[in-house]
């Protein structure tokens, strides 16, 4: 097999809808999975995520994709995802494949898809100068598609493709423009567009708060933000993940946050507060047999007095949330804390 790939994945910037009536552009749904690049050498076929690691190994249903590749040698641009029974990308699906153990059961279970849908190198010749349009035309003349491998589908109207994303399962539209080289420099030709409501975010974990009485987990989440990193929130972690939680977490611990002191006491107090209105305590009055009590009266609702002890972390777990709810999504394994910076 080849050695390492020495290229860089472009990456969208924010887009506006009116993007989605410009001209000289494709739009392609936003697939929720894992960006790989999928090098190809002869029978040989390996996917490296975005933090360099060959992850072929917890995927090997999709080993034999070579034959479906019709050329000696190429890298390729792929989104990794798992489909449910629907056939719509399932992000917990996705989870579990992610840190599933047992492969083989899960490749047949849960089976993994690629969409590929650009092309940086065929037989030793860079593409990354050559259009979109073209690459997309040279790319559609090698790909033989099966269940587990396909050509990311894309449409020449942003408008009909928006409409349809509820439908489709995803959470938004890229935006191409089909003169743009691949160049992770000039990101600003490609431009992502998400509904409102289906706007997600990345932020690395830099502790948590155990709260004893309600058996959660609040996650304290940071971003960088001109160079410096800042607290940008906190994350209830789904009860069902807190075994699996501690154990990832066990060598991370820290004595000492990576945030400011300042940052530190936003944290702390942001933190408590997403647990005590997720579960506030209702307090009931007194029984009182001289005095009728009015319907308000009979019960008040106030919020807990959390004392809990943070536990800082190395910032090297990656959570996704739903933006503006900070609704927990996943932990993500494919990107370095580094690339969790601030988009406003």
């Amino acid at each position: 097999m080849a050695g390492e790939i020495n290229y860089q994945f472009m990456f969208p910037q924010k887009g506006e809808e009116n993007v989605l009536t410009k001209p000289n552009f494709i739009f392609e749904p936003k697939i929720d999975g894992v960006r790989v690049f999928v090098q190809k050498e002869g029978s040989s076929v390996r996917m490296v995520n975005r933090k360099g690691e060959n992850i072929s190994g917890k995927y090997p249903e999709l080993k034999s994709i070579y034959k479906n590749i019709l050329t000696d040698s190429c890298i390729l641009d792929a989104e990794l995802t798992v489909l449910n029974k629907k056939g719509f990308p399932d992000i917990e699906l996705l989870q579990e494949r992610e840190q599933e153990i047992k492969v083989a059961r899960s490749e047949i279970e849960t089976p993994a898809v690629l969409f590929v849908f650009d092309i940086l190198e065929i037989d030793g010749i860079d593409m990354r100068d050559v259009p979109l349009d073209r690459r997309k035309v040279r790319l559609k003349e090698i790909i033989r598609e099966n269940f587990n491998f396909k050509l990311l589908m894309f449409s020449q109207s942003g408008t009909e493709l928006w409409k349809r994303i509820r439908d489709l399962g995803i959470k938004g539209v890229i935006a191409k423009d089909i003169r743009s080289r691949y160049d992770p420099e000039h990101s600003f030709f490609w431009l992502k567009i998400e509904p409102s409501d289906f706007i997600y975010s990345d932020s690395f974990i830099v502790g948590y708060i155990k709260h004893k009485e309600t058996d959660t987990i609040s996650l304290i989440l940071a971003n960088y933000k001109n160079e410096h990193i800042v607290y940008t929130g906190a994350s209830t972690l789904p009860s069902s993940m807190n075994k699996k939680f501690d154990k990832l977490t066990r060598k991370l611990k820290m004595k000492e946050p990576m945030l400011s002191s300042d940052e530190e006491q936003r944290a702390i107090e942001g933190s408590k507060l997403v647990d005590s209105l997720a579960h506030p305590v209702v307090v009931k009055q007194k029984h009182q047999t001289q005095k009728t009590l009015k319907p308000e009266e009979k019960k008040k609702i106030k919020v807990r007095k959390v004392k809990a002890k943070v536990q800082w972390l190395k910032p090297e777990l990656i959570a996704e949330v739903q933006q503006p709810t900070m609704k927990f999504m996943r932990l993500r394994f494919d990107k370095k804390y580094q690339s969790c910076i601030l988009e406003y």
